[in-house]
């Protein structure tokens, strides 16, 4: 949008030379042209960005709200807001054939930039592991929604689990997003002739990250579930379909995660296909992190991105959990960390 702003711009007040030749002026013209159709296309870009940055902020607004951040949910609605705002200047801008930075075109990108802004600063305001824990204990104020407190004396493993997972830095998360996937034909789909629009795709992503990781003393098992329409309510889902998990040499003991995946029915299966099943492998890396003390630790990452497939007539999916148990030294089967978590579209 600036090269072509700046480009049309530059090239006018050439025109404004009257010692140009016939031919000078044609080519001038020509430049500012080809600078408004590069600005134009930079606002078709910026719309579609736009559009996607606000509805990012939107989910994330949802989800901080439902954890009780709501600090951080008010900073990504002001986000989701303005970069609706910008959007819909973009789209004018696009649409129109001004391309003069104080114009629409200009109102969008500072819009863009303040978005930006208060989604950085939104996700500073996110609780940490710490934080979390400390809401959903006995002495906590538990304003998440579906509300986890635990208040009986048979919830004491799960709270020392949860507590193990934060203080080793076990981390996991599971969120639905759109993804921008390319860039289409310049021939088809998009919103000026000859030029390309994003292309994008919903999927449900999630990533694991087990720290002090040793594949001879180590253990680990997770699941992801995903939930449809009839398995139950949101707060505590009774049915549920395991489209991806792993597992490496876990104790044969029963935890909270394990307890709640014996009790859960097989969810109803759609005729078709609801998610594209070449998706669910999951891609596992092993890095080395090196300590303040000198000495080095693994980390094994595991993390993937299954394709929804919205277009199906039956697609009925609306939320999905992530469950993680994890033992540093497998011979101390007490000693484990989990985190189980909920996400829904």
């Amino acid at each position: 949008e600036l090269v072509g702003s700046a480009l049309a711009g530059g090239a006018n007040r050439v025109l404004t030379n009257r010692a140009l030749s016939v031919r000078g002026v044609a080519t001038v013209k020509t430049t500012v042209d080809a600078g408004r159709v590069l600005a134009r296309a930079g606002a078709v870009i910026s719309a579609a960005a736009g559009l996607f940055e606000s509805t990012q902020a939107g989910v994330a607004m949802n989800r901080t709200w439902r954890s009780g951040d709501t600090t951080a949910a008010t900073g990504y609605g002001f986000s989701m807001v303005l970069s609706s705002i910008g959007t819909g200047f973009s789209i004018y801008a696009a649409a129109s054939t001004t391309s003069a930075l104080l114009g629409p075109l200009g109102i969008a990108m500072v819009l863009g930039f303040l978005a930006y802004g208060f989604y950085q600063w939104a996700q500073r305001k996110e609780s940490s592991p710490f934080e979390q824990w400390a809401k959903r204990c006995y002495f906590g104020h538990a304003n998440e929604t579906p509300k986890v407190h635990w208040l009986r004396p048979d919830q004491a493993h799960i709270a020392i689990a949860e507590l193990n997972a934060a203080t080793l830095g076990l981390e996991a998360g599971v969120n639905f997003r759109l993804r921008m996937t390319g860039l289409s034909s310049p021939d088809y789909g998009g919103p000026i002739a000859g030029v390309s629009a994003p292309v994008y795709e919903q999927c449900l992503e999630y990533r694991l990250s087990l720290p002090y990781f040793d594949a001879t003393r180590s253990a680990y098992r997770w699941t992801l579930t995903i939930h449809r329409h009839g398995d139950g309510p949101a707060t505590q889902y009774t049915r549920g379909e395991v489209v991806v998990g792993g597992e490496l040499n876990p104790p044969a003991i029963t935890t909270s995660a394990s307890e709640r995946r014996a009790a859960l029915a097989t969810s109803t299966p759609p005729k078709k296909p609801d998610y594209r099943a070449n998706s669910t492998t999951p891609r596992v890396t092993i890095r080395t992190v090196h300590m303040t003390d000198g000495s080095s630790t693994q980390v094994k990452d595991i993390q993937g991105a299954i394709v929804l497939l919205l277009e199906a007539r039956h697609y009925n999916i609306e939320g999905a959990t992530l469950s993680l148990t994890y033992w540093p030294d497998r011979e101390v089967q007490e000693a484990y960390a989990e985190l189980s978590m909920v996400d829904f579209q």
